[in-house]
């Protein structure tokens, strides 16, 4: 069974708008050859976060992105609360979101 940055293989515009491998090599391997957008520094009491960039991924405009975690609570300076919340955002914008999962 195909997996889901496979897409771009098929001609679509497929990008990685968020991933965490936990440091797992074959997840990292998965990500080859897909253009990861950057993520966003976001400073929060003195510390300095990664976090997802959803306005850099409406902006990009792909036909899909993946994003991992989407549970994920975001960094209280964050625009929203909730990383769902900004893929509501990237939805709004006309990007389909495929969510990935490790398992």
């Amino acid at each position: 069974m195909p997996e889901e940055g496979d897409r771009w293989q098929e001609g679509i515009d497929v990008v990685i708008g968020l991933l965490e491998t936990h440091n797992r090599q074959e997840t990292a391997q998965r990500a080859d050859g897909l253009e990861v957008l950057p993520r966003q520094q976001i400073n929060c009491s003195g510390t300095l976060l990664s976090e997802m960039d959803a306005e850099a991924i409406v902006a990009r405009h792909p036909q899909l992105v993946l994003i991992d975690e989407l549970a994920h609570t975001n960094a209280l300076s964050s625009q929203r609360e909730k990383r769902y919340q900004d893929v509501e955002v990237v939805l709004a914008a006309g990007t389909d979101v495929y969510s990935t999962v490790n398992i």
